[in-house]
């Protein structure tokens, strides 16, 4: 009965640290940009035509939203997220990876959902331009309806399986104790 709790948990075991890993490379893969952006603005910040593409939109609550700025030179940049009237957040610094070449890449930091800005400085042989681009943030999503379900019943599962535990300790019989002082006779 032992040998097969102990095989019960073994698999058990196993199959949720599968699950752990496949949980931790989804959340790996989805903190890199996709290929294809999700939304390309062209703006203009001052005499700089500007190229810039959300990897998801609209963005998440709580997440950082990836964004890439095209050019058709080489330019410095500098970017923000403001929060629009009305959220209670303050503006954020926005990290952007050093030129390489015509194209940089940055994580917009997100607080609260609403609408938001990036606000966008560029600096230039023509001098600095600077251009606001609107964004849209909604709620982070929930969890799937499977996970909860699976979350919800741990606590049972455990509790069947102290009972489980308990109900072969019962059918042992308990050992005999004799006072102290006194000895078990052995036969001669």
């Amino acid at each position: 009965m032992r040998m097969f709790l102990q095989v019960a948990l073994l698999i058990v075991g196993i199959i949720s640290l599968v699950v752990l890993l496949a949980d931790m490379a989804v959340s790996l893969l989805a903190i890199f940009p996709t290929g294809t952006p999700a939304k390309i603005v062209q703006v203009e910040a001052g005499p700089y035509p500007l190229t810039i593409g959300f990897s998801k939109y609209p963005g998440n609550a709580g997440y950082t939203l990836p964004f890439s700025i095209a050019s058709t030179r080489s330019l410095t940049y500098h970017a923000e997220t403001i929060p629009g009237s009305g959220l209670a957040a303050q503006t954020v610094q926005a990290s952007i990876s050093p030129n390489t070449g015509k194209q940089v890449q940055g994580d917009a930091e997100i607080t609260v959902r609403g609408l938001w800005h990036l606000h966008i400085i560029v600096d230039g042989p023509q001098g600095r331009g600077s251009v606001e681009v609107p964004l849209s943030v909604t709620a982070p999503p929930a969890i799937p309806e499977w996970m909860g379900w699976v979350i919800g019943f741990i606590p049972i599962i455990c509790l069947f399986i102290f009972l489980f535990m308990q109900q072969g300790s019962d059918n042992e019989k308990p050992k005999e104790t004799l006072p102290l002082g006194e000895q078990l006779a052995t036969p001669r």
